[in-house]
């Protein structure tokens, strides 16, 4: 009996315990309530199959991060038209309707789907309209059809000029000189319909007007702090899809640019044509930024306590003399100070009187540079929203908070509505979809004087730029975290 006692004793002090734990993990995880699902969209509202055709429908349910995305498909006429999970497979001639409807709310989505003896070809594209090429490369041209159901989907082509690009009964194309241009046609079976693609073959060399190259040594000067992938190619003469970016330990990389790490001109096919070294003066440690750990290293250097590595000494000789000194040092230490800039637009605080606001500015300037992956919310890397969740978080707001998307976020009534003429520094700034002008696509912080900071994905980093432009043009509203 007294066993059974002290057993039982020992289950009810494991179940406090376990009961206790659970409440003390409650207070540090934040809330995570149910999110409603607002509608649901098909990639089609119309299509056209021959019989034994197969096809795959695609649903989008808003908001994206709707906590039930469950859909039930139906279709009005089974023995036309089956479908299972969005794939739709045709039986007979006739014509019905698939439905997509949301388990959570009702919300459906149409599609209607005509079962025809053959979907004749209407129209006709080719994959590239042009094509920036260097010597000796190949590259697959492919033949887009209108309706891309249509049943006979055969092409003949051919090369305006064989000597410079020629083309295979497959639509795979080969240049064959060194420099010039020319033209293929792709021909359609059924209709005739003729489109084109002009081949222009590219040089073999970085060239640009923006930084200044050494060649002799390999190097490519000139970069800003903060310079990503995005910027650098829009300052290079070659075309933008052919630059690639290798970091320091030989992986590719988008975000931004530092010290050390590679450019190179590569083809479609992965041929490295040219590669320079990037050199950001005062970028020591190879991150693409100026901070205290870069003037910190070359004082280290100067002192004989920890020499610099030799492929940051460019970076590290500000003056371009071929020797680190403190003039040097000193230099990067200005720039830190913003006293002088020794590259690029720095941006210069606004006074923030409230506490908790200041906090989050500081957070958000700390994760500069980060890079821009999409559905993630730090502490390495980080999309719009999940950059502006991982900042409030750290600065201490857990009641009632959740990782949302930023359309979401814009809608919150708890922080309250700004205009464009009334925002300070730490409001958080919202910007209209691209694609849909009926919700929030884009999410940063107002940092003042014009300036603002958010997670980019056309940039691929956490950068700091000009409220100007797109961004101008696309301000919805802002919202103030902390009145």
């Amino acid at each position: 009996m007294r066993k059974i006692k002290t057993l039982i004793s020992i289950i009810i002090a494991f179940f406090i315990c376990v009961s206790t734990f659970s409440t003390l993990r409650a207070d540090e995880v934040p809330e995570i309530p149910e999110i409603p699902v607002e509608s649901v969209t098909l990639d089609r509202e119309q299509v056209d199959l021959a019989i034994g055709d197969v096809l795959q429908l695609l649903a989008t349910v808003r908001p994206e991060d709707a906590t039930n995305q469950e859909l039930i498909w139906t279709s009005d006429d089974s023995a036309i038209v089956t479908v299972a999970d969005g794939l739709v497979t045709t039986v007979a001639l006739g014509e019905t309707i698939i439905r997509a409807t949301t388990v959570d709310g009702s919300f459906e989505a149409q599609c209607r789907v005509r079962v025809l003896t053959e979907v004749p070809v209407t129209g006709m594209t080719l994959s590239e309209t042009e094509a920036y090429m260097f010597p000796g490369e190949s590259r697959q041209l492919w033949a887009l059809f209108e309706p891309d159901t249509a049943s006979n989907q055969t092409v003949s082509w051919v090369s305006a000029d064989e000597s410079i690009v020629s083309v295979d009964e497959e639509g795979l194309i080969t240049v064959h000189a060194d420099e010039g241009q020319t033209e293929i046609f792709a021909t359609s079976e059924d209709g005739g319909f003729t489109a084109s693609c002009v081949v222009r073959i590219q040089g073999t060399q970085l060239i640009t007007s923006q930084y200044t190259i050494d060649r002799e040594n390999g190097l490519i000067w000139g970069l800003e702090r903060v310079t990503n992938g995005s910027i650098f190619r829009k300052r290079m003469e070659n075309r933008p899809e052919h630059i690639v970016f290798l970091n320091n330990a030989g992986k590719r990389h988008n975000a931004v640019i530092g010290t050390g790490m590679k450019v190179q001109l590569c083809g479609q096919d992965g041929t490295v044509h040219d590669e320079l070294t990037v050199v950001v003066s005062g970028d020591v440690n190879g991150d693409g930024l100026i901070t205290i750990s870069d003037y910190t290293l070359v004082r280290l250097d100067i002192l004989g306590i920890m020499p610099l590595d030799p492929g940051y000494f460019p970076a590290a000789d500000i003056n371009k003399d071929g020797v680190i000194s403190i003039t040097d040092y000193t230099h990067i230490r200005l720039d830190i100070l913003r006293l002088e800039p020794l590259s690029g637009e720095v941006y210069t605080p606004e006074p923030i009187s409230n506490a908790n606001t200041g906090r989050f500015v500081n957070i958000a300037l700390a994760e500069l540079g980060k890079p821009y992956i999409f559905a993630t919310h730090g502490p390495n890397t980080f999309d719009c929203s999940g950059y502006i969740y991982f900042c409030l978080y750290q600065t201490g707001l857990r009641t009632g908070f959740y990782r949302a998307s930023a359309n979401t976020y814009s809608k919150w009534s708890r922080w309250p509505r700004v205009e464009k003429e009334d925002l300070r520094p730490g409001d958080l700034m919202f910007y209209i979809s691209d694609e849909d002008p009926e919700i929030i696509g884009h999410v940063g912080i107002y940092l003042g004087n014009g300036y603002h900071i958010h997670a980019s994905s056309s940039n691929g980093c956490i950068l700091i730029c000009p409220f100007e432009g797109w961004y101008d043009e696309y301000f919805s509203h802002g919202r103030r975290v902390w009145p």
